[in-house]
């Protein structure tokens, strides 16, 4: 029945397998979702038909065990690029599957829903392919139930698997009982990353959905990526975030819920906190943090994109509490961005669906202007980008709507031209403007890939960099480590990087998933 012990010959396997993925030799893409007919055996024809356990899957397994099955459903299936390697150690035997999935923060629970893995304690691990319409019966898939190596079905009692685990992906194939299947679990959906470095040099990507925000931690050359869950919210109104570093090593994210502001802290010594901090707003689309000095104090300020505005929002610590006040009235908001100017002026970029608006002032002078940058009549602007400021005083901002990009550029002596970078765009996400050794680079992610074009005084060009065919990308980060870029997107509930540089072509890894 269960799969459990392999030998010590496989475990090396597995191990060499687990160390050849984290090297970046063994690297898989994305698998388009090929759902499966309830009682048909599709498990890949190479591996049902070689003798048991005389072959290793594409995934890190032993051909026709119970984990190699549904190492294949979560692929195949779900879509999930699950393989045999986490952060915290190899998945290994099914037996060990539970504990794993625990330490890599995947959800483990009582409820089953179709696309979730099925765990027995006894050392065994099945695909949900159905789920009756009271939750009380469900229908799994597996290989090697009887130890034979073969395939089967099972209708039993949800009491009898001891915990489903929830890769993502699920609520897809076939229900049973003329229900739902029990598919309403939704898997997250990435709709913010921001990648950072902290004050020791660890790397973090920082991945928002609507309840959570979750960092992923690594250490170059370290022992894999971590996971950390910042905050959760269970009411599911989280609409954006930020994080910074502060002074002493003190780091914090801000998440943006739709009525204010949760503060998470957490300092090198271990002590933490969270609270909210701001709260009484309606219509919050987002949050920036940004810090500064004043009088050689440190003064923490957050921008908050509001339903009737952008609000500011300041305090220093020891001081009097925090300060917030609306910046100007602009309705209808949907995206924001903030920069300094050539001048020093604190810009706020923010975009209704038909308009950006320029928002400056000179800090300690009270004088907030608002100006408008383009006007898009199609109206629906989703993304916005500020490049840095150039050379010669000119500024550059890009915004995004569904099917464009656009470029505008002005200084302190022309007006404001307006242009397309990229046309026939379906479904563009969001925009992202970088700077590399002198080379421009804008990265327009779809929801199926993510396309850069570059240009320089030398000449220009372009290409796809990554794609996801589960159309289910929600936002990508774009950093310089060295002579190596790196690429970060969030598809579905997946990270993934996609690195070059240094005589290197791209190539892309999911890193991790978030569990909420």
């Amino acid at each position: 029945m269960p799969c459990i012990a392999q030998g010590r010959r496989k475990v090396l396997a597995l191990f060499l397998v687990a160390i050849l993925s984290s090297v970046g030799l063994m690297v898989l893409g994305p698998v388009a979702p090929a759902y499966a007919t309830a009682g048909t055996d599709d498990y890949p024809s190479d591996l049902k038909s070689a003798a048991q356990d005389s072959k290793t899957d594409p995934w890190g397994f032993y051909n026709r065990e119970c984990t190699s099955f549904v190492a294949w459903r979560l692929n195949n299936d779900n879509g999930v690029p699950f393989k045999n390697q986490a952060s915290t150690g190899i998945y290994g035997n099914a037996t060990t599957w539970k504990d794993r999935a625990t330490a890599e923060g995947i959800a483990v629970d009582n409820t089953p829903t179709v696309g979730a893995v099925a765990w027995y304690s006894f050392g065994h691990v099945a695909w949900v392919e159905s789920v009756s319409s009271d939750g009380k019966s469900v229908t799994v898939e597996d290989y090697n139930y009887d130890y034979d190596g073969k395939y089967a079905t099972h209708t039993q009692n949800t009491s009898y698997i001891t915990k489903f685990l929830h890769f993502g992906g699920e609520g897809g194939g076939a229900s049973g009982g003329g229900g739902s299947g029990g598919g309403s679990t939704s898997t997250p959906q990435i709709f913010a990353l921001k990648r950072t470095t902290d004050p020791n040099g660890v790397r973090q990507v920082y991945a928002g959905t609507n309840t959570a925000v979750t960092e992923g931690w690594w250490i170059p050359g370290g022992d894999g990526v971590h996971l950390h869950e910042v905050i959760r919210i269970d009411q599911h109104n989280i609409v954006g975030f930020d994080k910074v570093n502060l002074p002493g090593g003190t780091q914090a994210v801000y998440a943006a819920t739709s009525d204010g502001v949760w503060e998470s802290w957490w300092k090198p010594d271990g002590t933490s906190g969270q609270s909210k901090i701001i709260s009484g707003l309606s219509g919050v689309k987002g949050v920036i943090a940004y810090n500064d000095t004043e009088s050689g104090q440190f003064v923490h300020h957050l921008y908050i994109l509001a339903g009737n505005g952008p609000y500011e929002a300041w305090w220093k610590d020891g001081g009097d509490g925090i300060h917030l006040s609306l910046l100007t009235s602009i309705t209808g908001g949907v995206t924001f961005t903030m920069s300094i100017g050539p001048d020093g002026a604190m810009q706020l970029y923010v975009a209704v669906p038909t308009w950006v608006y320029e928002v400056w002032w000179h800090p300690g002078l009270n004088d907030i202007h608002v100006g408008t940058v383009i006007n898009i009549a199609q109206g629906d602007i989703r993304s916005l980008s500020k490049g840095d400021n150039l050379s010669d005083g000119g500024q550059l901002l890009y915004t995004g709507t569904s099917t464009t990009a656009w470029q505008s550029y002005w200084n302190t002596e022309t007006g404001i031209s307006n242009g397309t970078i990229a046309t026939s765009q379906v479904n563009l996400v969001q925009v992202k403007k970088t700077v590399t050794s002198g080379t421009h680079q804008l990265y327009v992610a779809t929801g199926d890939h993510v396309q850069e074009h570059w240009w320089n005084s030398t000449g220009s060009g372009g290409g796809e960099l990554i794609r996801i065919p589960q159309n289910n990308i929600g936002a990508i980060d774009k950093v310089n480590d060295g002579a190596t870029q790196d690429l970060y997107t969030g598809a579905g509930n997946w990270v993934w990087e996609t690195w070059w540089g240094g005589g290197y072509s791209p190539s892309s890894t999911a890193i991790f998933s978030v569990a909420h």
